[in-house]
């Protein structure tokens, strides 16, 4: 089951796509210091969604209401439902095994399009990890348009990020197999690719930089500006453990100054590292601290905060080893 706090509500995909809506909202002490009864949640059945992998919640039809994506990908599924009714409406059918989506307006109609990873299959480490672009219609109930963006083998990962500082954001995908890469030790290094988004997206060729090449395994992605310089930065979670991703333009290329936070678990070269990374921040004093599931689809969450200089080791603590192939981490403020 994949969960996420998006926006208050609480959204859950596994067989059935549901919501659960909380009561009207109580003051959290009442008169006289009483604590008020923490409140329930009734469910609401939106779909059935077999092999559901992701959900994300945005405005599709620009009514001020949050709409559902749901995708699954075996058999492949990718739909959204209108709020408040959730009535289904198809967005492509000339796609399949989709692993992930990334929202955004590509083409600047003011409509949100999405940027979509298919094709997929892990051991797929010479053939599919298609990313492209569906356009929303101006009736977005209607089947959308898809334009090609790129193709990488296993592409699992996609996310908007603006790497240069430029003010338009690229699309970041992170493979998570090497090209011809084979288990169990999968030791071919992941490219990590950035697409630029061209003036005119669905006529023209998205040009692509190669971020890194040395990673295997990379499972999870995060995009978080980590100095404060207005220039968003990738973190990543690889068997090789966490790793900070800083860009800087070097003439027509992009330098990446990478920097290992972590190395995560090393127990079992078949299955290390860490797999999923969220960055957070308690008080101004105490800075970042990261957390992790780890080894790769482990049993632990773990949080690494750092140490008194940048010569110490972030300091790692468990802080829950009971996950069976845990695989989403979320920090919520």
């Amino acid at each position: 089951m994949t969960r996420a706090y998006l926006h208050g509500i609480f959204v859950a995909t596994s067989v059935t796509l549901q919501f659960l809506f909380a009561c009207p909202p109580v003051a959290a002490q009442q008169s006289g210091g009483a604590v008020a009864a923490f409140p329930e949640f009734k469910a609401h059945l939106v779909d059935r969604l077999p092999g559901g992998y992701k959900v994300a919640v945005v405005d599709i039809d620009r009514d001020g209401k949050p709409d559902v994506i749901g995708l699954a990908t075996t058999p492949s599924t990718l739909a959204w439902y209108k709020n408040p009714n959730w009535e289904r409406h198809t967005l492509t059918s000339q796609a399949k095994e989709y692993i992930d989506l990334a929202p955004r307006d590509i083409d600047g109609d003011g409509r949100i399009d999405l940027a979509i990873a298919h094709e997929f299959g892990m051991s797929r480490t010479s053939s599919g990890g298609v990313v492209s672009w569906l356009r929303c219609p101006e009736d977005p109930t209607q089947e959308w348009p898809m334009y090609a963006i790129g193709a990488e083998p296993t592409s699992h990962r996609i996310r908007w990020a603006d790497i240069d500082g430029d003010g338009r954001k690229e699309l970041i995908d992170a493979p998570i197999m090497g090209r011809d890469a084979k288990g169990p030790l999968w030791d071919v290094g992941a490219r990590l690719i950035a697409y630029a988004v061209p003036d005119s997206p669905a006529t023209e060729p998205w040009k692509s930089i190669v971020i890194d090449d040395q990673l295997t395994v990379i499972h999870g992605i995060a995009v978080v500006d980590w100095n404060g310089d207005g220039r968003d930065d990738i973190l990543t979670a690889s068997f090789e453990g966490v790793h900070l991703h800083r860009l800087s333009r070097e003439g027509n290329r992009m330098g990446d100054q990478k920097t290992r936070l972590a190395s995560g678990e090393q127990a079992d070269p078949t299955k290390r590292g860490s797999s999923e990374i969220v960055v957070g921040r308690v008080g101004r004093k105490m800075g970042h601290f990261l957390a992790a599931i780890e080894p790769w689809h482990g049993d632990k969450v773990v949080v690494y905060t750092p140490g008194p200089d940048s010569h110490v080791p972030w300091q790692r603590t468990v802080i829950d080893a009971t996950f069976n192939e845990g695989h989403a981490l979320i920090w919520h403020v």
